[in-house]
């Protein structure tokens, strides 16, 4: 490649954050492997099997994590015996309609990657991932190795899209609001009650501690129905329990909690009020997760009280933001 190394991992994982935030859907990429150049390491489909047979499982069953992972290893090599021809080949391993793992190729062979955009034999690296993770995820473009003639203009999407089949014409480090409701109308949007823009939007920061949050959900299949289910039937336990010990209401001890929050936040020290802040942004993500849960059906919580608690939530994150001074 004409990239070392470091800038090699760096546009991959830029783009996978690119995916992953600002689609705002139910489908998080999660990269579990950059391979070195010239190695393979494609899904070991004979291993898994070997599991299965040994458990007593079907093959799902092992290899099947959770709804909505795209659980991808990327690596770049020189297949001289000629498997990849195209710039970049996509192998998507499924089970019950379920993507539960890819492999990315990146063909060194007859094609160089680099953000320094030259020819047609340099490739840029950060726009072949992202139109690579959008096909792969269900987005349509042209076929895999089709020159310009071959590729249809009709059939193609627009030009500054991350799906256009030749990024090594520009750079395109970003992807399109038509991407990115292309992505919500195959797995909907998880929607967060934060604003767009302003000092109280999310920054880069917050956004990866919603991504690492949704991430664990999949890695532990808490992500799926069962998942959600086994969530709402557990805090349904919890709060019983609470409201037994405190012979208080969920409500009256939820809002004697804030109060002393609100009370104490004046006070606290700077590294305090980060933790809170961030505290706070996870607690907002959950109490979303479980409005979704209620109207899904899995839980039977009040759908006032969830919104009452967000919004309270909220005032305390604003209120803690301008205690810190910004997002420092």
């Amino acid at each position: 490649t004409h990239q070392g190394m470091r800038l090699f991992l760096k546009d991959i994982l830029l783009a996978v954050r690119e995916w992953n935030v600002r689609t705002s859907s139910h489908i998080n990429w999660k990269l579990s492997m950059v391979a070195v150049p010239e190695t393979k390491s494609y899904f070991d489909i004979a291993e898994s099997m070997r599991q299965a047979t040994e458990t007593n499982k079907s093959l799902c069953e092992v290899v099947k994590t959770s709804t909505g992972k795209l659980a991808t290893v990327i690596s770049a090599e020189n297949d001289l015996d000629g498997d990849c021809t195209a710039s970049s080949c996509a192998y998507i391993w499924s089970c019950d309609n379920e993507i539960v793992h890819t492999d990315i190729t990146l063909n060194n062979n007859s094609f160089s990657w680099s953000d320094l955009v030259s020819d047609k034999a340099t490739v840029n690296l950060r726009a072949e991932i992202l139109k690579t993770l959008g096909q792969i995820a269900g987005l349509t473009s042209c076929n895999p190795g089709e020159s310009e003639t071959e590729c249809s203009k009709a059939a193609d999407p627009d030009e500054k899209s991350a799906l256009y089949k030749f990024p090594y014409f520009e750079k395109k480090e970003s992807i399109t609001a038509d991407d990115i409701n292309g992505i919500q109308a195959l797995y909907g949007v998880f929607k967060l009650p934060f604003p767009e823009t302003g000092p109280y939007a999310l920054n880069d920061q917050e956004r990866g501690i919603v991504q690492d949050l949704m991430q664990v959900e999949q890695q532990y299949g808490y992500a799926n129905p069962e998942g959600r289910r086994a969530i709402a039937k557990q805090l349904d336990h919890l709060i019983k329990y609470s409201e037994y010990r405190s012979k208080k209401d969920l409500k009256q001890q939820y809002d004697e909690l804030m109060n002393r929050m609100q009370k104490q936040t004046p006070t606290m020290s700077l590294e305090g009020l980060k933790i809170q802040r961030d505290l706070l942004l996870m607690g907002i993500v959950t109490a979303t997760k479980t409005k979704e849960d209620v109207l899904n059906g899995y839980s039977t919580m009040d759908i006032g009280f969830i919104d009452y608690t967000i919004q309270r939530h909220l005032e305390l994150w604003r209120m803690t933001i301008d205690r810190v001074g910004g997002r420092q």
